[in-house]
Formats: C-alpha cells, sequence, structure tokens
C-alpha cells in the first residue's frame, strides 16, 4: 500500500518580466507564507506574489517559524529577467519542519527537487554547498510547483 506524505507546495510561474508566486498547502496545518528579507511578507495563505523580480523565501508557518522562515524548512525563490534559483534551504536558523517539494513546469519542466524527511540530500544546510540548487535560464513562461 502506497502512503501519502503530505506536503507544502509552491507554483512560481513567469511571463516575460513578470514573476508569479501561488502556494498551496497539503499539510492540513499552517499558513504559506512568503517572506523578503528584512522580514517583509509578500504574501500569505493562497494570495498570488507577482513582480519583475522575486527575491523571497516560502515556508509553510507552523506556529513555530521565526523571521523569514526561521526554525522551519524554508524555499529560497530567485528570479530575474536572465534566470531563476530556486533551493531547499535547511542552512541554520532554518530547520526540517515539513516536507517540501518544487517542480519547474513552463520552461525547464521537470526540473526540481524534494526534500521529505530530515535527512534529504537535496537541500543546502552550509552555504558553500550547491547540492539541491535548481537553476532555470529557460526565456519565456518558469514556473515551479512546490
Amino acid at each position: 500500500m502506497a502512503s501519502t506524505i503530505p506536503v507544502f507546495f509552491l507554483f512560481v510561474a513567469s511571463t516575460w518580466a513578470l514573476h508569479t508566486v501561488n502556494m498551496t498547502n497539503n499539510c492540513g496545518f499552517g499558513i504559506p507564507t512568503l517572506d523578503q528579507i528584512p522580514s517583509i511578507t509578500l504574501a500569505t495563505g493562497s494570495q498570488s506574489y507577482t513582480n519583475g523580480t522575486v527575491q523571497a523565501g516560502a515556508f509553510l508557518n507552523t506556529g513555530y517559524c521565526g523571521p523569514n522562515g526561521g526554525n522551519c524548512t524554508t524555499v529560497d525563490i530567485a528570479m530575474n529577467d536572465t534566470y531563476s534559483t530556486v533551493v531547499v534551504d535547511l542552512i541554520p536558523t532554518h530547520v526540517f519542519s515539513v516536507p517540501v517539494g518544487f517542480t519547474y513546469f513552463n520552461g525547464c519542466d521537470g526540473a526540481g527537487v524534494s526534500c521529505l524527511t530530515a535527512d534529504c540530500v537535496n537541500a543546502i544546510r552550509d552555504p558553500p554547498e550547491t547540492s539541491g540548487i535548481v537553476t532555470c535560464t529557460a526565456s519565456g513562461v518558469r514556473g515551479v510547483r512546490f
């Protein structure tokens, strides 16, 4: 019998110079949050966020998360006109709190990673690490499912 792990999903789409972030919570608890440093909340819940450049962290605020997703699993997003990078961030002060995953669509289709357990290999735990960083240089529409 296959088991299903509830995962916090984030959708990021880009059309020309605009990039859109949509968040989906399949965990049944917490509030999806998109923060820009220094702790500027760009979107919560099912709100979308659209801008020409996106530099933010998405996390499921379980009530124990600190500013910018501290103490929680965070997905860092950087999107501009020439490239996009997305990575699961477990660099302290971030810690594994919920399963997350993302996949690009409408450009770089299928590229992505998931982090379903605390010992996943697809997350960055130390700033010099590059494993788990997924870059998309496709022009036109870009998106990421989380």
